[in-house]
């Protein structure tokens, strides 16, 4: 860096036919040595640009360009394996369904994806192990881990080095912060939010434990459904954008949180993947339902709002409106109770 310091302030920054452009995968070490320079380079970036995955309308448009002819369902339950990643998505075969590819992809013999994780920690990272170690205790608690809780549980010690992790896994996308719905800044969490790393550690890395060896067989397991249930989450808070445009609150002021309550004597604890404050006083209590036929929302469910309303409701502005949102992917079925949902969406909106 000392070398190009000099090389740039003594004789490129001089000429106007050089430009220099730095990418890749390592964010924390562009922000670290050319972002935040303190050094020569200090003030001399013209433009920094984030590239981002591709949303779900994106993949839907690269898979039309590649003639992968493909649903909206199952482009989303591909975005849920591998997330918006070109280099991933070139991997999807046109002449197989969405089953056979990942079969391909992940199960088969020379599958290219199988070893990713490893791969990926090891080119992007120093100290890959203790990112992996980061990574898979996340991996582990849906609603993510305090930093004490990150400490117990993974064993590295507090300290600069550790701040310095996790500001690289941040800056990576790799994962994110929060604080619950209610809660203080104090009580931030981290949550593993890479839509590759969450699909190998929940299901790849376990398939492996249990020897099965090919993606239909595990389809229907227990695993799986989990699985699905956490990687959709992650694909509404990836589209925030879209889910406040179809609520028409594009323009609106909003904070976006989970929330949970730990329930008392005889009762269970209750979690909502998804609150939305609107600074206009109302709050969307958000449902995501990643399934393949309309939601039906029976008695038990019914009774299951009321209560997640009704403890929500100590927590917020007595001006403040609670509705009831629905996110799923093939709409609502109208049964008895279908007007406990004020809002309900389907992937259509995602894209």
């Amino acid at each position: 860096m000392t070398g190009f310091e000099a090389f740039w302030n003594g004789w490129a920054c001089h000429r106007k036919n050089i430009m220099v452009i730095v990418c890749g995968s390592s964010s924390l070490w562009m922000l670290t040595n050319l972002v935040n320079n303190h050094g020569g380079l200090y003030g001399r970036i013209t433009y920094e640009m984030k590239i981002r995955p591709f949303s779900l309308g994106e993949c839907e448009k690269y898979f039309r360009s590649e003639n992968i002819l493909m649903s909206r369902y199952d482009i989303t339950a591909a975005y849920m394996a591998v997330g918006g990643i070109s280099y991933y998505l070139r991997y999807f075969d046109r002449e197989l369904s969405l089953s056979g590819n990942i079969d391909r992809m992940f199960f088969a013999e020379a599958a290219p994806l199988k070893d990713e994780f490893d791969r990926m920690f090891s080119a992007l990272f120093r100290d890959a192990e203790d990112m992996k170690l980061i990574v898979k205790a996340l991996a582990g608690k849906s609603i993510g881990l305090t930093r004490a809780e990150l400490i117990e549980v993974t064993g590295i010690p507090d300290s600069g080095d550790l701040s310095k992790k996790l500001r690289a896994l941040l800056a990576g996308d790799f994962i994110i912060t929060y604080s619950s719905f209610g809660d203080s800044k104090r009580h931030t969490r981290y949550k593993l939010f890479d839509p590759y790393c969450i699909f190998y550690l929940r299901v790849i890395d376990a398939s492996r434990k249990e020897r099965n060896t090919d993606w239909i067989s595990m389809e229907s397991s227990y695993q799986v459904t989990a699985w699905r249930d956490l990687a959709f989450d992650n694909v509404c808070w990836n589209h925030m954008g879209k889910i406040k445009d179809a609520l028409g609150i594009g323009g609106v002021s909003t904070k976006e949180s989970l929330w949970s309550e730990r329930g008392c004597e005889n009762e269970d604890d209750t979690q909502t993947d998804l609150v939305i404050e609107r600074k206009d006083n109302v709050v969307h209590l958000c449902e995501m339902k990643f399934l393949s036929d309309e939601f039906e929302a029976d008695r038990d469910y019914h009774l299951a709002l009321e209560r997640r309303k009704n403890l929500l409701s100590g927590s917020v502005s007595r001006k403040a409106a609670i509705h009831n949102t629905l996110i799923t992917a093939c709409g609502l079925k109208k049964t008895q109770h279908f007007s406990d949902f004020v809002h309900v969406l389907t992937l259509d909106d995602l894209f």
